[in-house]
């Protein structure tokens, strides 16, 4: 039966063996004998396992990674003792396959082909090896990446320092030119250091830095939410130091599991700096190790190693600890409030922040069902501690999630602002209640309230992707275009791997007649997430504003490929026909769909005014009964939309401008771009006092398009 097991594994082997072999077998058979001796002697002392002997190399594995060490400490110091017998010793942690006496596997093949790399008196380790140990006392020195036989991806290599070791490369003798002219190079070097205050770290225009996804080490990949919630709280910790620009979770999941090096990560999120690391969790510990990266030269900057007994002061206390060594290697000063803000802890239960780890999870699958184990996980933590502001906060995010992406009513509305209003009771410093009370702001249409909420948040946390998304899109709203673009461009640069800030930035090009600018913008989302819906359906908003109906009809059918949405299929192809003017063609596709608006257009394009009359009246009764009984939502502005095409439809001036008026009161520059782009209306001759309406906006997003084509607003 093959068992699995994580194991720190250890080859050794004796230096030019093969080469006394053929010179003196005698005494390499004795030398092979004196090595089995030592391997015996230290393998019970530190619960060693001897698994073979291949040649003059051994074998060796171990359940703990320090014992791997202090043994190959043990054996070189022997060895060397003995003349001619000089050992190359290779450690590497990772998963074996044991099946009887035997183990193999990849993490095998890995010690195996360090142990080749290493020269005399040398024990070299791998990555995962250094990070276990470099913060107990060991000390090592990084000599290089290599591509290792039959590995997939290079390996880091770190040469343990000590006395006795062989710490640096070996280098033969018919090259020793080269080092005298090295040792030369570096004397003159350190002269220069002495004499000069080089900086020993080049201090970069910007701190920027992203985390990338912690590797979940645990045996369960039902850990991977516990991982991704360590991951996720340091990142938020680092959010919070003010001279920090850090990338957000969305655009650093995008490289989960990714194969490419660290600098092209770097460069497509935009940053100097990476932190990496990785969780084991048991039933009683976890072990967390990181290590940041500069990324401009792919050198290590720290380390971290900690392991402690599983409970949330520890768990606290470790992502607080990474967070101020980040700052501190980076040489950024932490200043008084970002200490203060660095050290709250949110719960003093781990059962409560587990609970909320994986509610958190499956909020962000959004998914309906998802959604609902969201709920039930957030009021877990909250029966175990009413007072975790944290947990209400997701609550209030569920429960707006219910009504923003799944179309939930007015009471679940209420629900998402009665658990923000929680969570900022119990802590006022945290931001995430601040962003969904501006979101609940933002959908009851109270734009000031909605914009006031959500700076309150960016203040809080400056690095808040979603936050500076939201403020950006309100700030547009109320035609403060200036203030809107600088936080889209924010937001870019924090998340440049999401289509959101790249979406939120293209409408407001859509919003000042540039479609251009703003196809660019759609596309540059669609290239990052080639089904995103919102974006799909927008650049086909451009298309039509443009009147590129080729385009429109070819874009139309990708649509469909991704979205396999038929209503959207059928309204794009309803619009083809009605600007084709075959109104029958239209009029079939529109009432697939039951667009009442275009139903009616397309019956008095073909004649048939009585039973467009009929409907008419009858959608006019409907929809003022609806104003009536609004919810009073953000969404509200589609009402006196309807009635003022209807109005316009059957000849009705006064009433149409009115709730023309109204509607753009409502939805401002979101319902005039849809007034000016309807084919309804294109097709109708309009009356002054709509015109007037229309030209007021028109003044306004036209002076805007002048400035930011002087510059004035291009971020």
């Amino acid at each position: 039966m093959i068992q699995h097991q994580i194991l720190a594994i250890l080859f050794s082997d004796i230096v030019g063996y093969s080469k006394l072999m053929g010179e003196n077998e005698s005494l390499a058979l004795s030398l092979l004998k004196k090595n089995r001796e030592i391997h015996v002697r230290y393998s019970s002392k530190y619960h060693g396992k001897i698994i073979k002997e291949i040649g003059d190399g051994t074998l060796v594995v171990f359940s703990e990674v320090e014992n791997a060490i202090n043994y190959a400490q043990e054996i070189i110091k022997d060895s060397d003792k003995i003349p001619d017998l000089k050992l190359s010793i290779g450690i590497h942690i990772g998963e074996v396959h044991k099946e009887g006496n035997d183990v193999f596997g990849d993490g095998v093949n890995i010690a195996s082909r360090i142990q080749h790399v290493a020269r005399k008196n040398q024990i070299l380790v791998s990555e995962v090896v250094y990070n276990n140990l470099s913060n107990r006392g060991y000390s090592f020195r990084y000599i290089g990446k290599y591509q290792l036989k039959n590995i997939k991806h290079p390996v880091k290599c770190y040469a343990l320092k000590g006395e006795g070791l062989n710490s640096f490369q070996y280098y033969p003798s018919k090259h020793i030119w080269k080092v005298a002219v090295g040792a030369i190079v570096i004397l003159i070097i350190l002269g220069l250091w002495y004499f000069v205050p080089f900086p020993k770290f080049k201090k970069p225009d910007v701190y920027s830095i992203a985390v990338l996804p912690f590797e979940n080490i645990t045996a369960q990949a039902e850990n991977d939410y516990f991982c991704n919630g360590i991951m996720e709280d340091i990142l938020t910790q680092l959010s919070y130091i003010s001279d920090l620009q850090v990338t957000s979770r969305t655009s650093s999941m995008k490289f989960q599991n990714a194969t490419m090096g660290i600098p092209d990560i770097a460069r497509q999120l935009g940053v100097n700096f990476i932190l990496e690391g990785s969780v084991r969790k048991d039933l009683s510990s976890v072990l967390v190790t990181v290590q940041l990266i500069d990324a401009r030269d792919d050198s290590h900057l720290w380390s971290g190693r900690y392991i402690k007994e599983l409970s949330m002061n520890n768990i606290w206390e470790i992502q607080n600890e990474i967070a101020k060594q980040v700052a501190r290697n980076l040489e950024i000063k932490i200043i008084p409030v970002d200490f203060k803000t660095l050290n709250p802890k949110p719960t003093d239960d781990y059962l409560a922040y587990d609970f909320y780890l994986k509610g958190r999870e499956y909020y962000r699958r959004f998914y309906p069902e998802d959604n609902e184990i969201a709920i039930r996980l957030f009021k877990k933590a909250l029966t175990i501690d009413t007072s975790y502001a944290l947990a209400y906060a997701g609550l209030a995010d569920a429960y707006a999630q219910k009504v923003l992406r799944f179309g939930y009513g007015k009471v679940m509305l209420d629900s998402a602002e009665y658990f923000a209003k929680l969570s900022i009771l119990h802590d006022e410093t945290l931001p995430e209640g601040y962003k969904t009370l501006g979101l609940i702001e933002r959908t009851k249409n109270n734009m000031d309230l909605a914009i006031s909420y959500t700076q309150k948040a960016v203040k809080i946390n400056p690095n808040f992707t979603d936050a500076i998304s939201n403020l950006g899109f309100y700030m547009v709203n109320i035609g403060q275009f200036s203030d809107g673009m600088t936080y889209f461009q924010k937001g870019i640069t924090l998340n440049p791997r999401d289509p959101e800030p790249l979406n939120y930035m293209a409408i407001l090009y859509y919003y000042i007649g540039d479609h251009e600018k703003a196809k660019d913008y759609f596309t540059r989302s669609m290239e990052i997430e080639p089904d995103n819906r919102f974006a799909l359906l927008s650049y086909l908003l451009c298309l039509e504003a443009q009147q590129d109906w080729e385009a429109y009809a070819s874009f139309s059918d990708r649509v469909l490929s991704y979205t396999q949405d038929t209503s959207t299929w059928h309204l794009n192809q309803g619009m083809l026909s009605y600007h084709r003017l075959d109104y029958q063609q239209a009029l079939y596709h529109f009432e697939r769909i039951e667009d009442t608006l275009r139903v009616i257009d397309c019956y008095i394009k073909l004649g048939d005014t009585l039973r467009a009359f009929r409907i008419l009246e009858k959608m006019k009764l409907k929809y003022e009964k609806d104003w009536f009984y609004r919810p009073h939502t953000w969404a509200d502005f589609w009402i006196p939309y309807n009635l003022t095409i209807l109005n316009l439809l059957s000849g009705n001036s006064s009433e149409a401008c009115k709730w023309l008026e109204i509607s753009l009161k409502e939805g401002r520059y979101y319902m005039f771009r849809t007034f000016m782009h309807d084919q309804i209306i294109l097709n109708q001759s309009l009356p002054v006092c709509a015109e007037e309406i229309l030209d007021s906006y028109q003044i306004v997003l036209n002076e805007q398009a002048r400035m930011i084509d002087n510059g004035v607003l291009y971020p």
